[in-house]
Order: C-alpha cells, then structure tokens, then sequence
C-alpha cells in the first residue's frame, strides 16, 4: 500500500475521532494501535496529523485573540455610545421617540481599592484555594507523605 493511501486510511480513522466527539471505542484503539508491520507508515501519518491539527490549534487560537480584541472594541463603543444617551437624558429628561423610552436610574455598586485587600476582614473576602502543584511536588520527592497526593511517572513522545 502506498504511503499516500496509507496517510488517507489513518486521517479517516483521525475524522471518526473527530466525529465521536475524541471518544475512542475499542475498534478505533485497535485500528490505532501500531504495530510492526505499519509502525513507519502509522507513525509518520500520525506525526502528519499531530503536526495538522497543532497548526489548527493555532489558528484557533489566533481566531480567539481576534475575537476578543473583535469583542472589547465593540463593548467599547456600547459603552461610549450609552453615556452618549445617559448625557442626553440627563440634559432633557426622560423621553421617547416613537415607542422606545429613554430614562435613567439610579443604583449603586461597590468598589474596593486594589490596595486593601489584603487588610479587609475575612467576612469581606471570597477566598480561593488552589494546590501548589510545585510545592506538593517537591514535598513528596523529599519523602513526605500527603493525604490525596502522589507522583505520577509520565512519559511523552518526542518528536525531531
């Protein structure tokens, strides 16, 4: 079988991932699985798609920036655009064109200075915890025992 036959049987095995959603049934992990016979072909073809679907990810990623930055422009003119209508109501009152009311309201909100949040009483926080992954780590390489914790041996492939 040709290498370009070959790569074309894998990336359809690739888009059935895709199509479940990443989920792997028996059958794609066997027809996944290397072995000797195809490991060259499977193994180049898989490195092809990692290597595709990394790029992907990157212009995901790209695609999400431009969004964002798409997103906080237009939040940036909603928000001059209502203190547009906010001045227009304050100068003339409340009033409408056609069916659509244009009024204010008065209301209140809270803001706390960066710089005491440290010294406000605990009733006035909402406190977070999160592991310290590095410190648990270096705990338990020097012996210690933590409730809940291990070290997991992990390997990764390494592609040049």
């Amino acid at each position: 079988m040709s290498l370009f036959r070959t790569n074309e049987k894998y990336r359809d095995i690739i888009n059935t991932i895709y199509e479940a959603e990443g989920e792997l049934t028996e059958d794609i992990q066997a027809q996944l699985a290397l072995t000797l016979d195809d490991r060259d072909n499977k193994s180049i073809a898989y490195r092809e798609t990692i290597s595709d679907i990394n790029a992907q990810n990157e212009q995901i990623s790209e695609e999400i920036k431009r969004l964002q930055a798409l997103k906080n422009r237009n939040l940036n003119v909603v928000t001059a655009l209502n203190k547009s209508l906010l001045k227009s109501v304050q100068l003339f009152g409340k009033y409408k064109v056609g069916t659509v009311s244009f009024s204010s309201r008065k209301s209140q909100r809270v803001e706390v200075s960066k710089d005491i949040i440290d010294i406000l009483p605990d009733e006035f926080k909402v406190i977070t915890a999160t592991p310290n992954k590095t410190a648990i780590k270096d705990a338990l390489k020097s012996g210690d025992t933590i409730n809940g914790c291990e070290l997991i041996d992990c390997e990764s492939i390494s592609i040049k």
